[in-house]
């Protein structure tokens, strides 16, 4: 495996259940002074994200390697027609591949 992958390296996919740990892994990079250890809160929180209609949390990787995460949340709007709008939250990237320019495969 490289240890910084090209654009072409990369998968998207919609995280699952189990990604949990990876991305409190990415976040931690982003807190250092507040550790995100998993804790009864990030629980209720995964479940309730997990819960919300138009919520979906996107997980960059190559060979299983966690790169990147965000959230996307489509919310419903009353412009254009009624089509909804989307708000992009919770991004965070693996330190070791920032200003490389692979998340424009997001």
């Amino acid at each position: 495996m490289q240890e910084n992958p090209g654009v072409d390296d990369v998968k998207i996919r919609e995280a699952c259940q189990d990604d949990l740990p990876a991305l409190l892994g990415l976040y931690r990079q982003l807190r250092t002074r507040h550790p995100l250890d998993l804790k009864p809160a990030h629980m209720r929180a995964w479940k309730a994200m997990w819960a919300q209609p138009g919520l979906t949390l996107l997980l960059a990787e190559t060979g299983g390697r966690p790169l990147g995460t965000l959230t996307l949340a489509l919310i419903p709007g009353l412009t254009y027609e009624g089509r909804p709008s989307g708000v992009i939250e919770s991004v965070g990237t693996e330190a070791a591949v920032r200003g490389q320019g692979w998340v424009a495969g997001f």
